[in-house]
């Protein structure tokens, strides 16, 4: 019965925006290992361009892309785009023109392109850069380069080039693209995934999974991947980017549509305080489950449902003073705020699907990649867990 209303609604909406794939926005750092980032190399400081491979969770009849330059002190300028997809492509433009400065701390939507999608389809977004850029730059370093489809880099304007790739550069960074949306009839919505390294990354990670199973069950949400790599709920910096306190809200307005927010986030709160790069004191539970709190309250002030899911064991994670048996307790007491709360609309429980049963300071071995990230069985089991029954109405 579900399936057959859902069906229903599909057949009877009209054609909604909705986020269809994201990359939250960094800072660009010279100490960030970004040797290989076109967007921070002085020798491609401009006159490029990049090619983005995209793989959508939802398909439409209409396309169209987000450009940021957030973080840069200058315009940032671009001359031409255009997306493809393995059939056709479309020229993007901004206000009717192929050329437009964006300012500093601001982003910019291209104009809808005419260009019918499906689901879980792969694109190309190629944006020529034809001046030096701004910095910092606005960009987002792909945690897990095996997973993500190649970023191709070029000296000079390759826009309307039809090759796939753009050699001879590739890079694990994608500069200033930071979202793509579809005009799809019988959306149902966003959902966003925020997290850190454990959720940032490709086709294997648990948004992506999360992104197949509503997929096969004819629920039509966008999954929109804002995981970044040692994110924080409170602390910021580098690649980890902004803290999500700071970046919560501006990320969620920049997504059309937003229903559901998924946050997995807080070990690296608990984990990199004192430890060597970090000389803080570890925050207090009451700081994280506070900090919580008002993520929920934000959430629940623009009208959408926030779910939680429990932190995952991290005994034996080879970073000094990273786990202590106190962060472990800390991390339980956190768990335990998240399984009990009434600030949230409901928690998935990672920690259950990972956790060795006998020792459940420890993940399985299953599961376990470095005794903290998960292996891809780690990835779909708490991909699993999620209740996508949580999903069925576009009414939270």
């Amino acid at each position: 019965m579900v399936e057959f209303i859902l069906a229903l609604v599909q057949l009877t909406s009209v054609n909604t925006w909705v986020g269809s794939w994201y990359s939250s926005p960094t800072r660009s750092t010279a100490s960030s290992g970004e040797d290989s980032n076109p967007c921070t190399s002085t020798s491609q400081s401009g006159n490029f361009t990049q090619r983005v491979s995209a793989h959508l969770t939802i398909g439409g009849d209409r396309l169209r892309i987000h450009v940021s330059n957030r973080f840069g002190s200058s315009d940032l300028k671009v001359g031409a785009a255009r997306v493809s997809t393995r059939v056709a492509s479309a020229e993007l433009l901004f206000h009717g023109q192929q050329n437009v400065l964006i300012p500093p701390g601001t982003s910019l939507t291209s104009d809808p392109a005419d260009l019918s999608t499906d689901k879980n389809a792969d694109i190309s977004v190629t944006i020529f850069y034809p001046e030096t850029i701004p910095t910092p730059a606005t960009v987002h370093r792909n945690y897990h380069p095996e997973e993500t489809p190649d970023v191709g880099v070029s000296h000079g304007n390759h826009v309307q080039d039809t090759t796939q790739d753009i050699p001879p550069r590739i890079s694990h960074f994608t500069c200033f693209l930071t979202g793509i949306d579809v005009q799809s009839r019988g959306a149902l919505g966003s959902i966003i995934a925020f997290g850190d390294s454990i959720t940032d990354g490709g086709g294997r990670h648990w948004p992506a999974l999360l992104a197949e199973r509503l997929s096969k069950h004819q629920r039509s949400y966008g999954i929109l991947n804002a995981g970044l790599v040692g994110n924080r709920i409170m602390r910021g910096g580098g690649i980890a980017g902004e803290p999500l306190l700071t970046r919560f809200k501006d990320e969620i307005f920049s997504i059309p549509d937003v229903k559901y927010v998924i946050v997995y986030e807080g070990i690296n709160d608990i984990g990199l305080a004192a430890t060597a790069s970090d000389q803080t004191a570890p925050p207090k539970v009451t700081d994280i489950t506070n900090a919580m709190r008002h993520l929920s309250q934000i959430a629940h002030s623009l009208g959408i449902k926030i779910f939680f899911a429990t932190l995952t064991p991290f005994k034996g994670v080879d970073y000094d003073g990273y786990y202590t048996q106190g962060k472990e307790l800390e991390r339980q007491k956190v768990n335990q705020w998240v399984r009990q709360s009434r600030d949230i609309d409901g928690y998935f429980d990672f920690d259950k699907a990972v956790s060795d049963p006998r020792r459940p300071d420890t993940l399985k071995r299953e599961v376990n990649l470095d005794n903290q990230h998960l292996n891809d069985a780690g990835e779909k089991a708490i991909s699993d867990i999620i209740s996508i029954r949580l999903f069925d109405s576009s009414k939270p």
